[in-house]
């Protein structure tokens, strides 16, 4: 039996816990946590969840998890191991074949052709045009109308000015001198149309409108790269709050959340299946440490913005620092 595994069993029996017991708090199945406690750690599924299984009953018997692992690291084999790959199953296309056959297509094709045919026959038949293969409609020509006034009369009639079809303006010599004689008509020809009166104001919705009720969206969450140390990335979150979520985008993901930094306490741990969204609930932290497996198919969003770490290593942490609007990274307003 392995120095870590006898200390692991060690704190169980302990807290009077058993197998049974420690699997329903940590949700690591029975049979792990017999090879761990008897040292056979290459029955585990790998090296990185070895470390991970430790940290997860390190916690849940009170012992410190970090200090376990440093003391113990001989013990546990090569971190550089990747998880297993979990071979997905893919089904294959099965060929259709097609519902209608050609015939179909080209009974369409005449149903359509016939209903744009119609659709031109009654537009042209609304418009007075004649119909396809008709002849239009004779149309006679207004009589005209002529004058039978003699000569005089049409000029007495439109005053001295000159004749009445010339349309001399109001006010011109023409209507002075019909007003003056007997019976003239005085050229009267069509009233001025005044314009009214310009009120001097800007037209609604133009420039000089005024508008009201636009206000401003917030900003949308800033995500910042600030180094990549090794297998740890470290960003700045420039946002209100967190609004963390892991989803699993391109197969299964291990994950373990801590908030406050990577010794900080758990939030989240667990393994999410392909498709998964899990939400983060960071509380009043300013800072998640994720520890991930399979980081290739994983996602990180915070609000409306995403983390892609579809080309990190199979084993990967990242770290964010939240930094709230009108606060410097170090954190002073």
């Amino acid at each position: 039996m392995s120095g870590l595994g006898e200390r692991l069993r060690r704190a169980r029996e302990a807290q009077g816990l058993d197998l049974e017991a420690l699997q329903e708090r940590t949700k690591i199945q029975k049979r792990y946590l017999a090879y761990m406690e008897a040292g056979e750690w290459d029955k585990l599924p790998g090296a990185f969840y070895a470390r991970a299984f430790v940290r997860r009953v390190a916690e849940a018997l009170g012992l410190e998890a970090e200090a376990l692992l440093r003391e113990h690291a001989d013990e546990l084999p090569p971190v550089e191991e990747a998880p297993p790959e979990v071979p997905l199953r893919r089904s294959e296309p099965v060929p259709r074949r097609p519902l209608f056959g050609p015939w179909v297509a080209r009974l369409l094709m005449a149903v359509f052709l016939f209903f744009v045919l119609l659709i031109i026959y009654r537009f042209l038949s609304e418009a007075g045009r004649p119909p396809l293969g008709g002849t239009a409609p004779d149309v006679q020509p207004e009589p005209k109308v002529e004058s039978r006034l003699p000569a005089d009369e049409n000029a007495a009639s439109s005053g001295a000015g000159g004749p009445a079809d010339r349309g001399a303006p109001a006010g011109g010599a023409g209507s002075g001198a019909g007003s003056g004689g007997a019976g003239g008509s005085g050229g009267s020809g069509p009233a001025p149309v005044e314009a009214p009166p310009s009120t001097g104001l800007p037209p609604s919705g133009g420039p000089g409108a005024s508008s009201e009720g636009g206000g401003e969206k917030p900003s949308a969450p800033v995500l910042e790269f600030r180094e990549e140390v090794g297998k740890t990335s470290r960003y700045v979150l420039r946002a209100p709050a967190f609004n963390a979520v892991v989803v699993a985008a391109r197969g299964d993901v291990w994950v373990e959340v801590r908030a406050g930094g990577k010794d900080g306490r758990v939030v989240f741990t667990g393994t999410l299946k392909g498709g998964k969204e899990q939400p983060i609930d960071a509380g009043s932290a300013t800072r998640l440490y994720f520890f991930l497996g399979r980081t290739q198919n994983a996602d990180l969003r915070f609000g409306e913005t995403t983390l892609s770490l579809a080309g990190k290593p199979d084993a990967y942490r990242v770290d964010v620092t939240l930094v709230p609007p009108g606060t410097e990274a170090g954190g002073t307003p």
